[in-house]
Parts: structure tokens; sequence; C-alpha cells
């Protein structure tokens, strides 16, 4: 569908330019067409925040490794669609208090639309409203598909690495899974394998929060193995239906085990059995 060019900025844009700028543009009187430059001029760096918000100073990559069945999909799901659910709640504060808040959600609990978030230094509760339509901004690109959230679905590991060739992709979410299949170790001398692992590099210029998911470490082309900054092994326990993370975080001595938490919450949003394109 064709966008008039003349349409006013939509409310979802001038909260992505309020998060981007760490200005107030609640009342910023600029067109679709404008906000949507402004949107990719800060992602991509031409444009550096004025207020106290900053770009990424490194790469947010996320790699998932475990054995099949192990929870590596439902873990990397569950990232993204808890990051989605509190960037609804932030926009919804957001549009309340008229483009003034400025804070961060602390959680967000799906089933009963609760939010929970510091105001002034004391914590504070809202349920949002049933008659609220739950949107965000927030841009989410996956190679396999998504279920109760907005997304980009990738088709091939071609159309990323054309895409991000483009600046299709950036300032959002990209979960790459079996990502072997397009910067393997064993393919790394192809083209696409080359190139795929020399885009790795970049993820930081393209603001995006990347989330690989891998079987086994080894499989990956060697670039892309120094990129990640979070490395997470997945166990998934069967008879209690819970997933284990261990995580290293890069600079930081030793692992940390999390508590345990429910798959199940999450098996509606992706299809476990999906297979990936490459």
């Amino acid at each position: 569908m064709a966008v008039n060019i003349t349409a006013k900025a939509e409310i979802k844009q001038l909260y992505k330019l309020s998060q981007l700028s760490g200005d107030n543009t609640y009342s910023l009187d600029i067109s679709y067409e404008e906000a949507k430059q402004r949107i990719k001029d800060y992602a991509s760096g031409k444009l550096i925040p004025k207020g106290n918000k900053q770009p990424f100073n490194e790469a947010h990559i996320t790699l998932i490794e475990a054995d099949q069945g192990q929870g590596k999909s439902n873990t990397a799901t569950g990232l993204v669609v808890e990051a989605w659910g509190k960037d609804t709640a932030n926009m919804w504060l957001w549009l309340l208090k008229k483009g003034e808040w400025q804070g961060e959600v602390k959680s967000y609990d799906r089933k009963t639309r609760v939010v929970k978030f510091k105001l002034d230094g004391i914590l504070k509760a809202y349920q949002i409203p049933e008659s609220y339509k739950l949107e965000s901004p927030m841009q989410i690109f996956a190679n396999y598909h998504l279920f109760g959230i907005p997304y980009v679905f990738i088709p091939s590991f071609t159309h990323l690495l054309y895409w991000l060739k483009k600046d299709v992709i950036l300032d959002g979410w990209l979960l790459i899974d079996e990502m072997y299949l397009g910067a393997g170790a064993r393919n790394s001398m192809t083209k696409l394998g080359k190139e795929l692992s020399d885009q790795s590099f970049q993820m930081r210029k393209r603001q995006l929060e990347v989330v690989l998911i891998t079987p086994v470490n080894s499989l990956l082309d060697k670039k892309v193995k120094l990129t990640p900054t979070k490395h997470i092994i997945c166990s998934y326990n069967k008879i209690k239906r819970e997933i284990t993370l261990t995580e290293r975080i890069k600079g930081m001595a030793g692992t940390k085990t999390l508590p345990p938490y429910d798959a199940t919450q999450y098996w509606g949003n992706y299809w476990t059995n999906e297979r990936i394109s490459k």
C-alpha cells in the first residue's frame, strides 16, 4: 500500500524518535517520510542524539548454543517477545505521560497486562486497558516464523545478506536460526559465507540486537565466533518443562547460571519443527 508522503508522522514514529534522540517528540510536527528518514539516520549514525540516549558503543550479539531440543529457539524467541512486550508497555506510558516519560519498564506481564516501573525512585504498577492496542515501533527480523508479534520474515541467507548490505535491516532485533548454514566453518570460503562473516563485524553500526542460534559453536566460521558479546548454553528439563541458561559475558570472568524458566510460555510464539532455508 502506498504511503501518503504528506501524511503526518505516526505516534509510534514519534516514540521511536524519542527513544533514539532522547528528546520529547510528543508534539513534533513532521511528516511520515521525514520521521522515517530521521529514524534511519539515527540508526546509521548520521544523526547524533542530543539527549542522554547514545548509540551502541559495542556490538550486541548473543550466541545461543545447545544440542537439538534443548531450548535454543525457545530462548531466542523469549528474548525478543519479552523485549517487544516491554516496549509496548513503554510506549503506552510515553503516551500516558504525553511524551515526558523517559523511564524504563522493569517488568511486564503479558497475561495480566500489568506493567511495573520506577517513578521518582518508587516502584509502581499500572494495568494497561484492554481497549488499548499494544503496538511498538520495534523492528524485528527473523529467518524463522514468529507468532503473536509483528516481524519481517527473512526467506534465506541470500535475502539476509542483501538486506544487510542495502541497509534494510537496521535498528531493531535480528534472529538467525541455524547460523552455520550461512556462515559455517566449512562454507566460509564461499562468497555468501565470507560476506556474511564480514557483515557480522558491522552489527554495532547497524544498532541491532542480534541473536545467533547454532547447535555447536565449532560449526561457525571463526570470524563469526569472535563477535558475540554474550554466549548462552541451554538445557531443557522435559519433566518440568523448564529451560536453564548458563551465560558468559564477554570481558567478564566465569559463567553464570540463571534460574530455570517455564518453556511453555513461548511455545505459541514459534514452530519448533520449522526447517531453515539456505
